[in-house]
This record gives structure tokens, sequence and C-alpha cells, in this order.
């Protein structure tokens, strides 16, 4: 039983990590561009707009967490690891949670939104408590 729970997790990261790099050939400026769609574009635009926000600012985050583990020892990398597992469980439901709010094509893009919100708000956390030291 827990063999299959081992593969789904791993095969769940390895399809975010395939749709992570499918995303990482789009041009950059078309994320910066989403703010005026997001904000009145329709629901065909906003759902694509919404995605690369998320993917942005995921991309953001691993960078940074790559940077800060390379300057930590064991322990503390362990336990950043950790952390941060715990934190990206508590991001998938505290936004799943978020987005029950609304029903049916507008559910992702509140996810989405939800979600880069929070990795942005994580990204500057994690700078502010590791830079300072």
């Amino acid at each position: 039983m827990r063999g299959r729970r081992v593969i789904a997790y791993y095969l769940k990261y390895l399809m975010l990590l395939l749709v992570s790099l499918t995303l990482m050939n789009s041009p950059v400026r078309a994320e910066t561009s989403c703010e005026g769609i997001l904000a009145s574009g329709s629901i065909k635009e906003m759902r694509p707009c919404a995605e690369l926000k998320y993917q942005a600012a995921e991309k953001t985050l691993k960078e940074t967490l790559e940077r800060l583990s390379k300057g930590l020892d064991d322990k503390p990398k362990k336990a950043l690891s950790k952390a941060q597992i715990a934190w990206t469980r508590y991001r998938l439901l505290d936004c799943y949670s978020y987005s029950l709010q609304v029903v049916g094509q507008l559910r992702p893009i509140f996810n989405n939104i939800c979600r880069a919100k929070l990795t942005k708000q994580r990204n500057a956390l994690l700078k502010e408590q590791y830079e300072k030291n």
C-alpha cells in the first residue's frame, strides 16, 4: 500500500514538472500582460493567464529554495525541505477551499490566482528569514 502512495506522489510531481517545462517556453512578457486580462478579460483568456501567473511564481520560489539550500548544512536543509512539503500541502488545501466559493469555469482561475499569491508570499518570507542570517 505504501509503495503505491510513493509512486503516486512521484507521478504527481513528474506531471507538475512536465507542465512547468511546457510553460517555461512561453514568453515572459505574456505573464506581465495578464494583469489587464485578469481584471477584465473573458474566462477563455483568464484561465491561461492565471496559470502563467502561478507558474511564474512557482519558478521564482523554486529558484529561491535552490539558492537558499546551497548555503545550509544537512540538518537545516532537511528541515527546510520538510517545511516546504508541509507548506505545499497547506497551499493546495487552502486554495482548493478558497476556489470552492465559485462554480464552473471560474474555479481553476480562482485556484491559480490563490496559489500564485501564496507562492509569492512564501518566496518573500523565505528571503526575509534566511537572508537575514
